[in-house]
């Protein structure tokens, strides 16, 4: 075999090896930083005992405060008002609920005060949302935890809702690297 063709088979198979590396690479997602209102919060978030998950952005036309208040040791809540400290349904934009696996979930019909409705995230992850008075939620399970996107639906529509959920669903949870 002359050297040139060698040469050519070894640059044939070299390109087809980048040809599957660049596959890889494209393949890969991009990961994008949570919304910029939880940036003094990102630290805190990282270390906790839970995966926190946050949406990429927040399509609200107000200032927010984002902060966590221990409620209950197995759940982690954190808040999203549009003043500081928020403590009541007028100030608050959102929360972010994290909870472990629960042993039944979706919540039966009978044990609801409001009634489901399925909903795919991204990824295909399955979703539930529901609405009552003034305020909506999107929940699903992900990775043994089990989110809830509560918002208040004078400030979130509910696109605006389903963006950040699946935002959430398809990022990576908040990690020290970030």
């Amino acid at each position: 075999m002359s050297f040139k063709k060698m040469a050519g088979n070894q640059l044939l198979k070299l390109g087809l090896i980048g040809l599957g590396m660049g596959n890889i690479v494209a393949g890969m997602p991009a990961l994008a930083a949570p919304a910029p209102v939880f940036e003094p919060m990102i630290d805190e978030l990282a270390t906790s005992k839970f995966e926190i998950r946050l949406p990429t952005s927040i399509p609200a036309d107000v200032e927010l405060y984002p902060f966590s208040r221990p409620i209950h040791p197995g759940i982690h809540i954190l808040t999203v008002g549009t003043t500081p400290e928020c403590s009541g349904e007028r100030c608050l934009a959102f929360n972010i609920v994290t909870i472990p696996e629960p042993n039944t979930w979706p919540t039966p019909e009978e044990n609801r005060l409001t009634p489901l409705t399925p909903i795919v995230l991204g990824n295909g992850i399955q979703g539930y949302t529901a609405e009552a008075r003034g305020f909506a939620s999107v929940e699903w399970m992900q990775d043994g935890t089990l989110y809830i996107l509560n918002y208040s639906t004078e400030l979130l529509s509910f696109e605006d809702a389903i963006a950040m959920a699946t935002s959430m669903a398809i990022e990576p949870p908040v990690s020290e690297s970030q």
